[in-house]
């Protein structure tokens, strides 16, 4: 157990060997503010405040200033004696689970095949786009749904690995030409869905879908053949009303529109208004 004690100003009185080595402080170092990373200083002091108030801490994390990132699982309490006030910090190591369960929760967020957002992630995603558009200023947010233009049959040709390798390297492509903030999400199968964020109109969003379409046309050398494909693509303008779920409706309709348009272009999905009584 590393321990850390601490007089009423904050400023370190003594520290047990378990805590020099844990923060990575020599012999002689008194300032542990020191051992902890920059973005954690401010939250720690205002943490051991409350402690000085009365509140013991419990099970908090602090990030230490260490190359390999490592955090502490940390406990305080207020101790009275004959010369002041001490508080009384706790530590343990706690990196390598912090790093399991970051690992898992990437893991649960990406696609393990494409690198792209998982459909969960992307829409929760999608949730907090619209979320802060509905509480700041107007944004424009907007979605484009693709699909791969006779996916099955270049499966049925070649094989599902190659299936594969082809949804890689799509993936890799759209997400070349995203615009910075945007993101790319996998729904599944062959299909995939661009989150658009901070759009000055309809005409910016179609510029982006026409650049997937372009991008996804040039053919892909996969295991010394090369593949032509087109993709078909869907595309909605978030309307006051929206959620993340009928955005992705509506771009999913769209974009089979666009199939049946022929393939290899995209269909823009207008919401419908009522006219006005007179």
């Amino acid at each position: 157990m590393a321990l850390l004690v601490l007089d009423e100003h904050l400023l370190e009185v003594a520290a047990n060997r378990a805590w020099r080595a844990l923060a990575g402080a020599p012999e002689g170092e008194s300032s542990w503010l020191n051992a902890l990373a920059p973005d954690t200083r401010l939250l720690a002091v205002e943490q051991l405040g409350t402690v000085l108030e009365g509140t013991d801490l419990a099970q908090v994390e602090w990030r230490l200033a260490r190359d390999d990132v490592s955090w502490v699982l940390v406990g305080a309490t207020v101790h009275h004696g004959v010369v002041g006030r001490r508080v009384v910090v706790a530590a343990l190591d706690r990196s390598m689970s912090h790093q399991r369960e970051k690992g898992l929760e990437r893991r649960v967020a990406v696609d393990p095949l494409t690198g792209a957002l998982t459909g969960s992630e992307f829409t929760r995603l999608a949730r907090v786009a619209l979320a802060r558009r509905h509480a700041g200023p107007p944004i424009g947010i907007g979605m484009i749904f693709v699909d791969i233009d006779g996916f099955k049959a270049v499966n049925d040709r070649y094989g599902h690995l190659a299936g594969d390798e082809l949804l890689t390297a799509l993936a890799a492509r759209l997400r070349a030409e995203l615009r910075p903030g945007d993101a790319l999400g996998r729904m599944g199968g062959d299909e995939f869905v661009v989150l658009c964020h901070d759009l000055g109109g309809r005409d910016e969003i179609h510029v982006v879908a026409a650049r997937l379409i372009a991008t996804a046309a040039i053919p892909f050398a996969l295991g010394g053949i090369d593949i032509e494909v087109a993709i078909s693509a869907g595309i909605a303008m978030a309307g006051p009303a929206d959620t993340a779920e009928s955005l992705l409706d509506r771009s999913d309709t769209a974009m089979y529109q666009a199939k049946r348009d022929g393939g290899g272009r995209f269909h823009h999905h207008r919401l419908l208004t009522l006219p006005q009584r007179l």
